[in-house]
């Protein structure tokens, strides 16, 4: 319906907008139409695809089977970090159904948040699929042990795309890598500078002292 409109726009704020002013203009009873945060949980599909089932270009199955095999985070530091796209691969289900199970009240709490994106310690997501007993935590309670590549280049004083990149001459390897993010101990990052101060190094070059 929203297509029918032949929208200026066919971004995914441009949706989130028209059904905005939709259902608030619904007669009261009347089922509103979904959000986009629904139809994404729902699907499990980014925008581009969604648009081109909406359109009748390709099937749900068939944008499915092009989408790229999801590879497993890995994690080499003392904890073993897991994301969602990881969970879904312990548990063995899909997308919407994993999506659903993090939201439970007695689903563990994620031990690390970092801005929007939460991991988990994989121990706690085995045990709760087995109906085990969950050890005590805090939402965040290692936050203090981790950064990532925006956090590190704001400690190092460098642009976040060469951390990124690792465009950093001897930069400490990541203990956390996954599809979008990398993470490193906060302590290894602030030793790197310490040293680089020391080595009078700034932004990746030497600093010399002026000539008189």
């Amino acid at each position: 319906m929203w297509l029918a409109t032949d929208p200026p726009q066919q971004t995914s704020t441009s949706y989130a907008d028209w059904v905005r002013e939709w259902n608030a203009s619904l007669p009261e009873g009347e089922t509103p139409f979904a959000g986009l945060g629904a139809i994404h949980r729902g699907l499990n599909l980014g925008w581009d695809a969604i648009l081109r089932v909406a359109r009748g270009e390709i099937s749900i199955d068939e944008v499915r089977a092009e989408a790229p095999e999801y590879v497993p985070s890995v994690s080499t530091g003392e904890h073993d970090l897991v994301r969602r796209g990881d969970i879904r691969l312990i548990a063995g289900e899909p997308g919407w159904k994993i999506d659903h199970m993090i939201r439970r009240d007695d689903f563990p709490v994620a031990a690390l948040v970092i801005g929007q994106r939460k991991f988990w310690l994989r121990e706690d997501v085995e045990a709760y699929l087995r109906g085990e007993e969950l050890p005590e935590r805090t939402e965040n309670e290692l936050g203090h042990l981790y950064v990532n590549a925006t956090q590190a280049a704001e400690i190092l004083g460098l642009h976040a795309h060469r951390v990124s990149a690792s465009d950093v001459s001897n930069l400490p390897e990541p203990v956390f890598k996954g599809t979008k993010t990398h993470l490193w101990r906060r302590a290894d990052i602030e030793a790197f500078k310490k040293e680089r101060e020391r080595q009078g190094l700034r932004g990746g070059r030497r600093r010399y002292p002026k000539s008189r």
